[in-house]
């Protein structure tokens, strides 16, 4: 299922917005979501890689952010613009390229069934995936050590073999 092509941006300089969405968060967790975006492109532009995020309000984003209604397990159908077919977790990304293998357009959602203890490393771990890595990988050895681990939201920080592979993808 990790088969496709192998995608990036084609400029290095990409704009993030968090964007107005019907559902919303709790004060308390939209707080924690505007820290863990500037967090996220905090790591991001401090990985030594050769891309670089800036946060904007403006619609016409690269990448842009919403607060979503859907719960984890909820099946997401293909919405241009917004979102892939695929299974909602509290964060789901989509990115959509052309046919150089370059990104086009990325969204975040961030489920209003997210809980603050995860809030940080899964809007990091979307952030990351908006930048090209497509596939979460399993297994324990990734736990609390790769922003791309299946089964734990415990790495707040990209170092290691994920900013290597940033370093890989934007050299």
């Amino acid at each position: 299922s990790c088969r496709g092509p192998a995608v990036r941006w084609a400029k290095s300089e990409l704009t993030l917005a968090l964007l107005p969405a019907k559902a919303r968060l709790t004060p308390a967790l939209a707080q924690l979501l505007d820290q863990a975006l500037d967090q996220a492109i905090a790591q991001i532009n401090g990985a030594g890689a050769g891309i670089r995020l800036t946060r904007t309000d403006r619609a016409g984003a690269d990448i842009r952010v919403y607060v979503s209604a859907a719960q984890p397990g909820d099946s997401m159908a293909a919405q241009p613009g917004l979102s892939a077919p695929g299974v909602m977790g509290v964060g789901y990304s989509t990115i959509w390229w052309n046919d150089s293998n370059r990104i086009t357009a990325a969204t975040i959602l961030i489920s209003t069934g997210m809980e603050a203890h995860d809030m940080q490393s899964v809007v990091l771990e979307e952030v990351f995936q908006a930048l090209g890595p497509r596939f979460d990988v399993a297994g324990r050895a990734y736990e609390g050590v790769s922003i791309l681990s299946q089964s734990s939201n415990a790495t707040l920080t990209i170092e290691g073999q994920d900013a290597r592979l940033l370093r890989w993808i934007y050299p």
